[in-house]
């Protein structure tokens, strides 16, 4: 259940200032300080006082917009979805994008380097080169499912706390004892409870 008081969200667990979530019909519905916004069939919004173009797109798209505006190692974001396979593929649609992933690189540059360069460094050596967990994080945003193992999801976590990482895309494994500070959350998928 989505508790949206005193900017909470998954039961307490994250902090946050925006919900966006993503419902039928391509219809958002944004959270910002306690107000609720209905958004549908526009080409672009305001979000955060940061005017964002995610008309006729896909909704891969419309998240990287978003994720792209809004984010920051100070105002990280958690993109809920659904599904392992969505978080994954959430996850490569933004990486092809490289003019993104390069400016997630720069935003992050310098936050928690050694700790993040040591932890690829081990995910490289004991997974290789073709995990999308780790491909994700060279680009700065985690990934965190259920068949991620459960130290790489702390790690993880830890990562996108301290600001290394820009974005986390999650599916409820991030409700399980899982504590996290995000500014931002964008829900992909319909809620009933909202």
């Amino acid at each position: 259940m989505l508790v949206l008081s005193n900017h909470t969200f998954l039961k307490n667990r994250v902090q946050c200032k925006t919900v966006i979530s993503h419902g039928f019909f391509s219809m958002f519905l944004v959270y910002h300080l306690k107000n609720y916004i209905t958004i549908k069939g526009k080409k672009q919004y305001t979000i955060d006082r940061k005017i964002i173009e995610i008309g006729s797109m896909s909704k891969a798209k419309k998240v990287a917009n978003i994720v792209r505006e809004i984010s920051s190692p100070s105002d990280n974001t958690i993109i809920y979805c659904g599904r392992k396979c969505d978080t994954e593929s959430y996850a490569k649609q933004l990486l092809r994008n490289q003019s993104l992933i390069t400016s997630f690189q720069e935003k992050c540059a310098g936050e928690g380097e050694n700790v993040y360069k040591i932890f690829l460094n081990h995910l490289q050596n004991t997974f290789g080169d073709d995990w999308i967990v780790l491909k994700a994080l060279k680009g700065r945003i985690g990934i965190h499912h259920s068949l991620v193992p459960k130290y790489i999801q702390k790690e993880i976590i830890n990562l996108f706390n301290s600001g290394a990482l820009i974005c986390l895309f999650s599916t409820t494994t991030i409700t399980e004892g899982v504590n996290t500070s995000a500014k931002n959350i964008i829900i992909t998928l319909s809620l009933i409870h909202i």
